[in-house]
């Protein structure tokens, strides 16, 4: 199949298995806002669903599903690969990044055999939370969708929620936090040194600041007194107060990922 045909059909594939999933998991905000907040979100999951499929529900965080067979016709995906071959089979001594099969598969987004390892005894327990490190580090939101569709708890880190989503406040990775909120990550307030809202603002990543309050995170009292001893050494009280007094707003948060995910296309 020539590439604009292959592509045309994984497009469809996507978008098709991102309303199905959607539809079928009633997940967190979107349940609560209905239609508006669900085509807004589709949109987003459409750029990032390739291995959605048939998302049935299986508790809180766990997904069956499979991949599509179109993923694997990519030359991206090619079974000769060495480095497929090396994750497969659990050559270490080939790995090209450290850590684990599923962190490497990570690095290298194979998708499928993220999938592939994930179905395997032990392999979710022992490196699912480096996975969503991983995925979050290099920003691949497609990868740590799929890492959490697996069934990795996305608040399963040693910090909780509050750790995943500071690691996804770096510039540029906030499309992190559109896939975490549809994987129920926790909003409780962060504890030290685990401040999403403070070091997104630190950072000056005032749009991933701007959706963190509008998912309904509140920061605790230490977090905010940072905030504002930080805000007056910069100068930026009203701006920053601005964000931080705003409050929650499920079709912003919706706009927002949508933004994100415009700006930010997938790779073909």
């Amino acid at each position: 199949m020539d590439a604009p045909g292959w592509m045309a059909e994984r497009r469809a594939f996507v978008c098709s298995c991102a309303w199905h999933s959607l539809a079928r998991r009633g997940k967190q905000f979107m349940r609560r806002e209905g239609l508006l907040a669900y085509v807004a979100i589709a949109v987003a999951v459409c750029s990032v669903g390739r291995a959605f499929a048939d998302g049935t529900p299986e508790g809180e965080h766990t997904k069956k599903f499979r991949v599509s067979e179109g993923i694997s016709q990519s030359p991206r995906y090619s079974p000769a690969s060495a480095q497929r071959r090396a994750i497969l089979t659990g050559d270490v001594d080939s790995f090209r990044y450290p850590g684990g099969a599923l962190v490497n598969a990570v690095q290298e987004h194979f998708l499928d055999i993220i999938v592939t390892l994930l179905r395997r005894p032990g392999v979710l327990e022992k490196e699912g939370r480096d996975a969503i490190r991983t995925a979050i580090a290099v920003n691949d939101p497609e990868a740590l969708g799929v890492v959490l569709a697996g069934g990795v708890d996305v608040n399963s880190l040693e910090g909780g929620g509050s750790e995943a989503l500071t690691y996804a406040m770096s510039p540029g990775a906030g499309r992190a936090i559109c896939i975490m909120a549809d994987y129920g990550v926790d909003l409780s307030p962060g504890s030290y040194p685990k401040f999403p809202l403070l070091f997104a603002l630190g950072t000056d990543n005032l749009q991933s600041a701007q959706l963190l309050r509008s998912l309904g995170y509140q920061p605790g009292k230490q977090e905010l007194d940072l905030i504002s001893q930080r805000a007056k050494k910069q100068h930026v009280e009203a701006l920053w107060a601005g964000i931080v007094d705003s409050s929650p707003s499920q079709d912003t948060a919706s706009k927002i990922c949508v933004d994100m995910f415009a700006v930010h296309p997938q790779s073909p």
